[in-house]
């Protein structure tokens, strides 16, 4: 894929029905393997994933969110207010995993996935 002015920058598109901010994928960005999504949440909402065989980051970009998976649970994820405003908080997560977000205060978080073969 040739990279141009036209397909370098995605942006984007809120939905009321959705807390999905935006999403590339392999295909609109001609990579081989990452999944990214960009999501916003208010307080006391909640979203859940199950990637499947793809390992999972979560990184925390405002706010601060609680975690629950098949592989634990982590509350209090996420210190800052913004992006410019200290370094961000993360969270991995392997392959046959599966996890549900709840935003304990107003958030941004941006998760990637990839294809693995084992944990």
């Amino acid at each position: 894929m040739k990279y141009n002015q036209d397909n370098l920058i995605i942006h984007a598109a809120p939905s009321a029905q959705s807390s999905l901010l935006v999403e590339v994928t392999p295909e609109i960005a001609g990579w081989d393997l990452i999944h990214f999504q960009s999501h916003q949440l208010a307080a006391g909402q909640t979203w859940s994933f199950a990637p499947g065989a793809y390992e999972l980051a979560l990184v925390v970009l405002s706010g601060s969110i609680s975690v629950q998976s098949n592989r634990g649970a982590w509350r209090g994820i996420g210190k800052r207010a913004s992006v410019f405003e200290g370094l961000p908080e993360a969270l991995y997560l392997p392959i046959h995993s599966n996890l549900t977000v709840s935003a304990d205060s107003d958030c941004q978080f941006a998760v990637a996935w990839v294809s693995a073969q084992r944990e």
